[in-house]
């Protein structure tokens, strides 16, 4: 049976903190906000969200944060991970194809930041990675694809037809996009964001 929780950790007692029973106030980014003494000079707080323990389908014990403050929405969603860790077992899905099912859903710009992520742990220069980004964007745009279950190849191929009737963009500016477009999702594809490999653009 799952739980729900918020984590605990202490700071260094604020500039301009108020002490009044054993309780610091402080302001912080323009929100007040107050923590219990622990120790000298540091304050004992908790964590905003509520995180879900739960145990996964190979009996692994898992805490994700719900990215919520209300306890009722953190309740369903920890119901929602259990019920995917019965249907895992039951042999009915599986947990790559859960977690294709959610990424296909999610604004493209969510899996966008996690590619770009990816390229600045690998080193690529901020030049590549600004270029890389605006094309993919740039192509997702036009064929208006917002998540990776709208794309679509025909809407691609009517954005290389346009282009190159255009003449805005040369042959080989076009293919660079493409290029861009295609090894970003084939990233998706090794994730398990995406289940099928992409297809030459």
């Amino acid at each position: 049976m799952g739980s729900l929780k918020k984590s605990s950790y202490t700071i260094p007692l604020p500039d301009g903190a108020t002490i009044q029973n054993g309780i610091a106030t402080w302001t912080s980014k323009g929100k007040k906000r107050t923590g219990k003494l622990s120790g000298e000079n540091r304050v004992f707080c908790q964590s905003e969200f509520w995180i879900a323990k739960y145990t996964d389908e190979n009996g692994k014990v898992r805490e994700v944060s719900t990215k919520t403050k209300d306890k009722p929405a953190a309740n369903r969603i920890l119901a929602k991970l259990e019920t995917e860790v019965e249907r895992i077992r039951a042999g009915v899905a599986t947990r790559e194809e859960l977690v294709s099912a959610v990424a296909s859903k999610s604004p493209i710009a969510e899996i966008l930041e996690k590619y770009r992520i990816k390229m600045i742990a690998e080193r690529l220069s901020k030049s590549h990675i600004h270029g890389v980004f605006q094309q993919i964007t740039d192509l997702f745009a036009v064929c208006q694809i917002g998540t990776l279950a709208n794309i679509d190849r025909n809407k691609i191929e009517k954005w290389i037809a346009n282009e190159v009737q255009s003449g805005i963009k040369t042959p080989r500016t076009i293919n660079v996009y493409l290029i861009s477009t295609k090894t970003f999702l084939n990233w998706c594809v090794e994730n398990g964001y995406l289940r099928i490999q992409a297809e030459t653009l």
